[in-house]
């Protein structure tokens, strides 16, 4: 008995953390892997140009018949000149899709991904205690150096932000200080008031190699269809 496949949409809608005010001469670069077993990972998204006519903002593809919770992962890159303007590497999310019924046998979901650019940092999300912190308690985001050895060394940014700022949080680091092919960790606390002491507030991705070793800048074809 032949089983009908179902047609799934994914739609990215990208978000960048500053304006631009001029798209030409930019390119992009865009792999998408679902991962959902990570043993054997599968590209179903290979996808590049050398000239957009415009911003970045929104792209669906097809996924075929998926069930239940799945992971992808995303890498993408925009750049000018061989130099890197907004980035998001190998950055994990999780969709999960919901049965399709009777009538209608396609779904459509929808992730919203923050972009980095060189000397930002979104932070979208933080894992928390559960506790009811006040609008005013500071959050305290520090980005250091990981050593061969695992221990922290040297501290490169430190943001301070309120509870209740609208999110993403965007971490600001100097460009000339971080250091080719050295790997970072974002850590984080959160204030519980005045003499009252500190909890952790863990931000969702923490590693992160802010420049790499070598230009990684490359010009690609659409092999897949790109809505």
């Amino acid at each position: 008995m032949q089983t009908m496949e179902r047609s799934n949409t994914l739609t990215l809608n990208f978000v960048y953390p500053e304006e631009v005010t001029s798209w030409e001469g930019v390119s992009a670069n865009l792999i998408i892997r679902d991962i959902t077993l990570a043993e054997s990972p599968v590209s179903i998204v290979v996808w590049g140009t050398n000239q957009l006519a415009n911003a970045l903002e929104t792209m669906s593809f097809d996924v075929v018949n998926p069930s239940g919770l799945a992971r992808y992962s995303i890498s993408l890159e925009l750049a000018r000149d061989g130099s890197s303007l907004f980035s998001y590497s190998e950055h994990s999310f999780n969709i999960y899709w919901k049965d399709t019924d009777a009538t209608d046998n396609s779904v459509r979901e929808q992730k919203i991904l923050y972009l980095d650019s060189p000397g930002t940092l979104a932070v979208e999300n933080l894992a928390m205690f559960k506790f009811p912190y006040p609008a005013d308690s500071v959050i305290t985001l520090k980005l250091t150096e990981i050593s061969e050895t695992g221990v922290p060394g040297d501290l490169l940014s430190e943001s301070k932000f309120l509870e209740g700022s609208p999110r993403p949080f965007y971490v600001r680091y100097d460009t000339d200080k971080a250091k080719p092919g050295q790997r970072y960790k974002l850590t984080g606390s959160i204030s519980r008031g005045k003499d009252k002491g500190e909890d952790g507030a863990h931000p969702l991705r923490s590693i992160y190699v802010l420049k790499p070793a070598q230009p990684t800048v490359s010009f690609g074809s659409a092999v897949t269809s790109v809505q």
